[in-house]
């Protein structure tokens, strides 16, 4: 009778410290839900930068933004972190490489709002589009659902508890080639945090119609939903201008102006350095940027956030 008596109070106690333990969630979890309700109301949208002391930025795009033939700190987005924090220590940043060989505007469609999820960023910066004149598109729905993007979705606890696990963690992106094929076909899988993303580049077989409107409204949708997640939207031309490159350069261009979307004209910037494609210290043969190009590059996007964060401070 008597150990009956206390395994009965040892239960209890366990369910009433689990019921408290649920009370303490939920209660967290209504707090934080209001205090998201509040941000709504005055449109401030904080990231991971909040925990961090650091505002964050996505670079998202192509093999030019993920740094091809470059050690991952050469890269333009490495780059713009370390020069900015070095001259704005009052600001800094972090800068968050996804971009990966191979990326089209399609796969950046289907997979973005994922990508904006598990990154928080305050501002994406997109260089996409050279790609999309030689592979296959991929249908724009969304990229599959995860639980860990369920309930980020949902749970504003979950979120806290994701950004502080965030704080030790290093913030390079895993990006992994598992197949080539003699058709130039290949298999990218990227890694960040409960992120996964595995894609097959595919080259075109003939040419296909309606690629000029199927990137213009690529880049359209990619900054509608950028802003759908409180992210500010950032388009970057190439580099260079040398021939699908700048076929794309034109399309980001007009796609910005039409969407309303911020421009970095780094192409108009590199026209003047280097009027031919004939610059080994700033492009490879290949027209990919050099260390020394994404330097520039670096320079080029890092001057205009300064002149909008000079701006943006003169309106407030």
């Amino acid at each position: 009778m008597q150990r009956g008596v206390a395994v009965r109070e040892v239960v209890g106690r366990v369910s009433l410290l689990a019921f408290g333990l649920i009370l303490g969630v939920l209660g967290l979890e209504i707090l934080l839900q209001l205090g998201a309700a509040y941000v709504r109301a005055t449109r401030a949208h904080p990231s991971i930068g909040v925990l961090t002391g650091r505002r964050r930025i996505l670079s998202l795009g192509d093999s030019n933004t993920y740094g091809l033939f470059l050690p991952h700190e050469q890269a333009y987005p490495r780059q713009l972190a370390r020069l900015w924090n070095e001259t704005r220590r009052d600001t800094p940043v972090e800068v968050l490489n996804m971009g990966y060989p191979g990326n089209s505007s399609s796969q950046l469609v289907r997979h973005l709002e994922e990508m904006l999820a598990v990154a928080r960023p305050e501002m994406v910066t997109v260089m996409i589009g050279a790609n999309d004149f030689w592979t296959e598109p991929v249908p724009a729905d969304a990229g599959a659902t995860t639980s860990g993007s369920v309930l980020w979705r949902f749970s504003r606890v979950y979120r806290l508890a994701y950004m502080v696990a965030r704080l030790r963690e290093a913030t390079d992106v895993d990006v992994v080639v598992e197949s080539a094929e003699p058709d130039g076909s290949a298999r990218r899988t990227v890694r960040y945090g409960w992120l996964k993303i595995s894609e097959v580049r595919v080259p075109a077989r003939s040419a296909v119609k309606g690629r000029d409107r199927a990137l213009a409204h690529n880049l359209g949708t990619i900054a509608a939903r950028a802003r759908a997640a409180g992210v500010e939207p950032i388009f970057l031309t190439y580099p260079s201008s040398l021939s699908t490159y700048g076929t794309a350069d034109a399309i980001i261009r007009q796609a910005a102006a039409d969407s309303g979307t911020a421009l970095v004209d780094v192409a108009a910037h590199f026209a003047s350095l280097c009027p031919t494609s004939d610059c080994p210290a700033l492009l490879f043969p290949d027209q990919h940027p050099t260390a020394e190009g994404d330097a520039i590059v670096a320079k080029v996007v890092a001057d205009w956030l300064a002149e909008r964060l000079r701006s943006t401070s003169a309106t407030h």
